[in-house]
């Protein structure tokens, strides 16, 4: 890589590759099946996908740093193995072109504040899949929400995340954090809610202490 421009074949399967602006182009293929490559600015030109892991086991890690941006005219596949991650904590960024994320595939996603987390921006179709890890970087409240992680521009969104986790933070062992599609441009939210277990819980003691109140009136 030579000011940013991939000169020939470029491979990437361990270590980290840090660059401001990566430009691909046609005849310079890119195999990037481990290791982390942190970028503003990503141009690939190649005829096909930008494709991130490979599914052997190696962890292949795409960080865009906040307002980076990933121009993919064939779109950008996150296969299995693979770790989306935007900013070094809060950051955005966008993609021009198709987002797929594979079954075996985690998106790190920070959430520090009500309403306030990472946002990911696509021109494009999005199709969903794999693990969402949500990394508090604060000690979130019942019902807290965080919109806007997913917005499109025009485009379809299909599939869902198979798993929601989170690490940071400090949830109640009856909490947790699920992911709900809205179908509109800004494809869902997340919600802190209790287990439904502890919703039941609350309802009975809710009739328990109506039924009490009617005794005694």
């Amino acid at each position: 890589v030579t000011n940013g421009v991939a000169n020939s074949a470029l491979n990437l399967s361990d270590g980290t590759l840090r660059v401001d602006t990566l430009n691909v182009n046609n005849g310079s293929p890119m195999s990037f099946s481990g290791g982390t490559l942190s970028a503003f600015t990503i141009n690939h030109n190649t005829g096909s996908a930008l494709t991130v892991g490979d599914g052997s086991g190696a962890t292949a890690t795409l960080n865009l740093r906040d307002g980076g941006t990933v121009n993919a005219a064939n779109g950008l596949v996150l296969a299995d193995d693979a770790v989306l991650d935007i900013g070094s904590s809060v950051g955005a960024a966008s993609v021009t072109g198709d987002v797929t994320f594979n079954s075996g595939t985690e998106w790190v996603l920070d959430w520090t504040g009500t309403h306030t987390g990472d946002v990911l921006t696509v021109d494009g179709s999005v199709g969903l899949g794999g693990t969402l890890t949500v990394n508090f970087g604060y000690t979130p409240a019942l019902f807290d929400k965080l919109t806007n992680l997913v917005v499109l521009s025009g485009y379809a969104a299909f599939g869902d995340f198979d798993t929601v986790q989170w690490s940071g933070g400090s949830l109640p062992g009856n909490w947790y954090v699920t992911f709900n599609k809205t179908g509109s441009d800004d494809i869902g939210y997340l919600e802190v809610i209790p287990e439904p277990s502890a919703m039941t819980l609350v309802g009975f003691a809710l009739a328990i202490t109506a039924v009490v109140l009617r005794r005694r009136r």
